[in-house]
């Protein structure tokens, strides 16, 4: 772990598959004897890569996670994997295609994923386990009703505001 997300994502997807989805444009009739990409496309892949993992807060990654892209991750390296996958497929497909719909619901689960995981660090604290509901929160408080100092049952005495002498604050 920790190359780059172009490595891990060529590491893990088949050639002849890497090639299929980072030339998007169907062959021209120079390669007419060749109906199958002859080799990766190196800019949509760095496209892709980029639109996973813009370092400026402008990924989509950190967009749906609420976490910066981190190679070092297992996690983050799955979901970055299925990221590039789904932005390279949603190159080459209309939208609403059943591929494109497919991608991006696997890359949206994996980012859900992520978004669940509790941030790693190294604080001495521990946090406390919940101790149910506080003291001031328990029902042998219910039948007790606050009023504000100087306030009164009468309309417009709320709060001791309708019982103010005229030109107090004036």
């Amino acid at each position: 772990m920790g190359a780059s997300l172009a490595t891990d994502w060529l590491a893990r997807v088949s050639p002849l598959r890497a090639a299929d989805l980072t030339n998007p444009d169907p062959p021209t009739s120079s390669t007419a004897g060749s109906l199958a990409p002859t080799g990766v496309n190196q800019s949509q892949l760095a496209l892709a890569v980029l639109a996973v993992t813009d370092a400026n807060g402008l990924g989509d990654f950190q967009s749906r996670t609420g976490y910066a892209y981190d190679g070092t991750q297992s996690a983050h390296v799955n979901a970055g994997v299925l990221g590039v996958t789904f932005f390279l497929t949603s190159y080459r497909e209309l939208p609403g295609s059943k591929n494109l719909e497919a991608a991006e619901k696997l890359y949206a689960g994996a980012c859900a994923r992520v978004a669940q995981l509790l941030p790693a660090g190294s604080s001495q604290l521990t946090p406390t386990p919940d101790r149910g509901t506080p003291d001031f929160d328990r029902s042998r408080f219910g039948d007790i009703t606050l009023q504000a100092p100087g306030s009164s049952n009468a309309i417009g005495g709320i709060g001791g505001i309708g019982n103010l002498e005229p030109g107090l604050f004036s």
